[in-house]
């Protein structure tokens, strides 16, 4: 009977550790997926006044950003760049909840604009980006007439870590269980 016990625990041990080996990937996912989430938690754009990419007809008084969730305070920064390179915000950025705001100086310059920005997301994480958008007639300083919209331009992108990082789990763990059987195969030959 201990013989057979012996014969019985030498053949499952190829089966434990498969299992073993398959419960370790599969807990590396998840960790891994878990993990993805808190990184993809950073605070993202999710529109802007004048709206990324548009042309509007006059230069707004106030240039406004929308974020999902509020900046921290104390770390937020916010220009406004005209045509000729100079920098056309009034003051600092004030914040509201998650709007990010700032008055512009006047100007009569058509052309491209661009709208700088960088702030702390909650998370600790530094989120930037640039929004352009274009004056097309000369004008003054006058209100903005756009209205909150969803913009393109994403502030930051970890998707493509996160993929990567699940591809390389499950390429590991797809190599470790073909090595696996490969040696239980040999060890039934043998």
């Amino acid at each position: 009977m201990i013989s057979a016990m012996n014969e019985w625990s030498t053949t499952d041990r190829p089966i434990r550790r498969l299992t073993m080996l398959v419960g370790l990937v599969v807990t590396a996912c998840a960790l891994v997926f878990a993990l993805a989430q808190a990184a993809y938690a950073h605070d993202k754009l999710v529109g802007s006044n004048p709206v990324a990419g548009t042309t509007v007809d006059k230069l707004p008084s106030v240039v406004t950003l929308y974020f999902e969730e509020p900046p921290v305070s104390g770390y937020t920064s916010m220009d406004i760049v005209g045509p000729s390179g100079h920098v056309l915000s009034e003051s600092a950025p004030t914040t509201q909840g998650s709007n990010v705001s700032v008055h512009i100086y006047t100007a009569s310059a058509r052309g491209s604009y661009a709208i700088r920005y960088h702030i702390l997301s909650d998370d600790g994480h530094p989120v930037s980006g640039t929004i352009p958008f274009v004056v097309a007639a000369a004008s003054s300083v006058a209100s903005a007439t756009n209205g909150a919209a969803t913009t393109s331009t994403p502030a930051t992108s970890d998707s493509l870590g996160i993929i990567a990082a699940l591809s390389v789990v499950v390429l590991v763990g797809a190599a470790a269980v073909s090595l696996l059987l490969r040696r239980r195969r040999s060890a039934r030959v043998a």
